[in-house]
């Protein structure tokens, strides 16, 4: 009778005699091992299969019936039953340690095994296990031996020819003494050999697009779909240009594509360069690979500023600001940005500008510096727009002021005579601040001493030190012309006998205004209307305005005479004087014969007929000097009778001979 250890507890009180076919009933059982059998009761015929196992374990157990032979004839008959109890192996909690991963170019040189440990109660001794390998077909049975609950199996290396996740499963384990009685309790039994490919990027494309100097090269991959996702080193060098040796970085890849930067330590120069990717190591695996992946890339150069000089010329509020830039070298094109600070404020301005021999300007736009004062304007980025590199740029700022703009002129419209000869000096406002033209566009400033006409004149205001203009203002100038006064035919013919005034002069002219006289045509004193004339004296009339005080321009010149006299009764010849300085009668005198006969001569003889002294309109009368004689030592005339002859010059009138008298 065969028995599992696992079925034995139906059997704690199992009869032998069950067992027995055809046989007498009057035998007794015996054994001599379990102690099963009460060897002192012949009729005891029921053991504990249970109990056998549990106190003596796995075995075959004979228990003998004999039937004693109740004559000498016969011998006694003895039947057996034999027991045998198989154990169970239960290898619940069994785990299968294999091979750590391994890269797939190690396969070669590994022994590969897998380990069955973490069981209890394995008797030692030879075991068939039979596994499987996923991708293979056949399951494998090979014999090994348990040792403390440990057995360990080899595989064989060619049974993995590729990368991949290999799973070891045991499907079964049967022990070198089993007699098959049991199902042993075989759980699932695993573990994966896994055997990581080597990074392969040789056939991978590198795109490196040119970079400028100060910057980082961009290493882009491509075309590495060989490589599982993960993070990779690599190793690479650098030539040409730039030469750098066994150089490392990590690289993190992602659905076949990944980047990584060359230092820009490393590419100083310009130029090409060359990369050469050397190596690369699986930082997951451990797998490393050597690779022969180059590419070349170019370091651009960036501007040179190191000339680079900034020039803001100060201006006026709301002109136009031009920045001016010197020292641009061989550049052509550039983007530039700015930012400008101080009392104007704004944020980054780019502008493209065209260089020709190292310079380049342009004018910043009105409406970003609508405020007066110091504005700083500061580079923030040069850009060659040929290759697309800036350059370094330390902070450069430049300071210009923006001037504030005089008010425009406060004006109002002006006369002018035109005798004044008034000039755009004499425009109000005056002074070196201020700029006067005749006409709107006019870009050229009249000189001070221009004539002013009739007509339209335009001022501005600008600033001595900043330059700054005011907006013009339009001034209206009148200049007030008078004609010249016309005078009356004869109007400048008198008798002086009727002490004839200026007013008697203007009664014989004609004018347009108020009719006044001077006595000089340029800087004369005004004469009053009550004025005495002079004979022969020149006197200068004006018409002019009490509007605006002027005068005409060219003034009525009037030689007065004062002879146009009739004579009259009354004519007198005095017939002596005394030249005895007391005033009176100081000189030979006859009144009015300067009006009466304005060519006169009066000759003064002796009574010797020696002409002593003569007289005309333009020779004071005689005061008794002998100025004519030499008769007299001291030039005096003695007293006595003297004789005078009055030559006329006038008309028909004969000359007149008479005596005076003079007395000391």
């Amino acid at each position: 009778m065969n028995l599992c250890s696992n079925e034995l507890s139906a059997y704690t009180n199992f009869n032998l005699n069950d067992q027995l076919i055809g046989e007498d009933s009057n035998g007794i059982w015996t054994e001599t091992v379990t102690d099963e059998i009460d060897n002192n009761d012949d009729t005891d015929s029921t053991i504990n299969i249970q109990n056998i196992y549990n106190t003596k374990g796995p075995g075959t157990y004979r228990f003998t019936y004999t039937v004693f032979t109740d004559n000498n004839v016969c011998d006694d008959q003895s039947s057996s039953v034999d027991i045998t109890i198989e154990k169970q192996l239960d290898y619940t909690g069994a785990t299968l340690t294999v091979n750590t991963p391994i890269c797939e170019k190690e396969i070669a040189v590994t022994a590969f095994s897998a380990t069955l440990k973490d069981v209890v109660n394995i008797p030692d001794g030879s075991y068939s296990v039979t596994y499987t390998i996923s991708g293979i077909g056949s399951p494998i049975t090979t014999i090994q031996n348990f040792s403390n609950n440990v057995l360990t199996f080899p595989i064989a290396s060619n049974n993995f020819s590729v990368p991949g996740n290999y799973t070891i499963t045991v499907t079964n384990i049967v022990s070198g003494t089993s007699l098959n009685i049991c199902n042993n309790i075989i759980p699932l039994i695993s573990g994966v050999i896994k055997i990581n490919p080597i990074p392969k990027i040789n056939n991978a494309t590198l795109t490196i697009a040119p970079v400028c100097q100060t910057s980082e090269a961009v290493v882009e991959f491509s075309g590495t779909s060989n490589l599982t996702d993960g993070s990779y080193t690599i190793v690479y060098n650098l030539s040409g240009s730039n030469i750098a040796t066994a150089q490392s970085t990590v690289i993190n890849v992602t659905g076949g594509l990944t980047s990584f930067f060359i230092p820009v330590g490393l590419i100083p120069n310009i130029g090409t360069t060359t990369i050469a990717i050397t190596n690369i190591r699986n930082l997951t695996t451990g797998c490393t690979n050597i690779a022969t992946l180059s590419k070349d890339f170019v370091v651009k150069a960036l501007p040179d500023v190191t000339n680079l000089v900034v020039t803001i010329k100060d201006v006026c509020q709301n002109q136009p600001v031009t920045v001016e830039l010197s020292g641009l070298g061989n550049l052509t094109s550039i983007f530039l940005s700015y930012t400008l600070s101080g009392a104007n404020n704004s944020a980054s301005q780019i502008v493209t500008l065209a260089v020709n021999s190292g310079k380049a300007s342009f004018v910043m736009p009105v409406t970003n510096l609508p405020n007066t004062g110091n504005t700083s304007f500061t580079i923030t980025d040069l850009t060659n727009v040929n290759n697309g590199c800036s350059a370094i740029i330390n902070p450069n700022s430049k300071s210009f002021l923006i001037n504030v703009i005089p008010n425009n002129p406060t004006v109002t419209n002006q006369e002018f005579c035109k005798v004044e000869n008034a000039t755009v000096a004499n425009l109000i406002p005056n002074g070196s601040q201020y700029r006067w033209y005749n006409s709107l566009t006019s870009t050229t400033a009249l000189n001070s001493s221009a004539l002013l006409v009739t007509g339209n004149y335009y001022v501005k205001e600008i600033n001595s030190v900043t330059g700054c203009e005011s907006g013009l203002e339009m001034v209206a100038i009148v200049i007030n012309e008078l004609s010249t006064p016309i005078l009356n035919q004869d109007g400048e013919n008198f008798c002086g006998l009727d002490n004839p005034t200026i007013q008697n002069l203007s009664d014989n002219v004609t004018s347009n205004g108020t009719l006044v006289w001077f006595d000089g045509a340029v800087s004369g004193n005004l004469l009053p209307a009550t004025t005495l004339l002079q004979d022969n004296r020149i006197y200068y009339g004006f018409d002019s305005t009490t509007a605006n005080n002027c005068f005409s321009t060219n003034p009525l010149q009037v030689t007065v005479s004062l002879t146009n006299c009739d004579v009259t009764a009354d004519f007198f010849i005095p017939d002596g004087f005394s030249p005895n300085g007391d005033g009176v009668n100081e000189t030979f005198s006859i009144p009015d014969i300067d009006f009466l006969y304005p060519n006169y001569t009066l000759e003064i003889f002796n009574r010797y007929g020696n002409l002593m002294y003569t007289v005309n309109k333009n020779k004071p009368d005689w005061d008794g000097t002998a100025s004519d004689s030499s008769t007299d030592i001291n030039g005096k005339a003695p007293n006595g009778v003297y004789f005078y002859v009055i030559n006329f010059n006038k008309g028909n009138t004969s000359p007149k001979q008479g005596r005076l008298y003079l007395n000391r």
